[in-house]
């Protein structure tokens, strides 16, 4: 049976071995992805920066570039938490995930019925509740999240996607975003209200 020892190790020493030890490589980092949490916050403090450069080359809005890592790294952390493989090196693999999230966000703007052209603290003031609409609002405002209820308010009250972007923290398209979301809620909300108001 072997004995193990007890090992001492002054500070010293302990920092030269660490000084000495080979960085394990990306691919290494991405097999222990799955058990160990370490290994994802390692791939990310080493490619973050490279993926928001990247991000910045294909002309996204400065604002726009924090919410497309997060998102893009997400998915990165979903797909490889699981365990799954991925095709050719690991910064080409991320960097087309980056990609594909930027177009799909742009797919999402192009599918809201406002105009893609006109500046995101304007786009959103196009759409007020009639006045016969004011009275069903109180209930329809149930359908939404207190984030979407927030945004709402506060942009009939006349204040900026900006302004309301400074309050919570978030960028103005977030604001714009949130704000399409839950008026196409109101909008369907309101509408099947008078359909019900309607029926016999």
């Amino acid at each position: 049976m072997c004995e193990i020892q007890s090992l001492t190790m002054s500070p010293a020493a302990f920092i030269l071995i660490r000084m000495n030890a080979t960085p394990p490589t990306d691919e290494e980092l991405v097999s222990r992805v799955c058990r160990d949490q370490s290994a994802f916050e390692e791939l990310h403090r080493r490619y973050d920066a490279r993926l928001r450069g990247f991000l910045k080359t294909l002309n996204h809005s400065p604002s726009a570039i924090p919410d497309l890592s997060q998102e893009t790294w997400l998915k990165v952390y979903t797909h490889l938490g699981k365990g799954n493989p991925f095709e050719g090196n690991f910064r080409g693999w991320l960097f087309r995930i980056g990609e594909n999230t930027g177009k799909d966000m742009l797919r999402k703007r192009k599918a809201l019925p406002l105009a893609d052209d006109a500046d995101p603290a304007e786009r959103d003031q196009k759409w007020r509740p009639d006045a016969e609409d004011t009275a069903q609002l109180q209930h329809c405002f149930g359908d939404l999240s207190d984030r979407e209820r927030e945004v709402v308010r506060w942009r009939l009250e006349g204040q900026s996607s900006q302004d309301v972007a400074n309050t919570l923290q978030i960028t103005p398209e977030q604001v714009y975003a949130t704000f399409n979301r839950a008026k196409t809620k109101l909008q369907t909300c309101l509408g099947a209200t008078k359909d019900q108001s309607c029926s016999p």
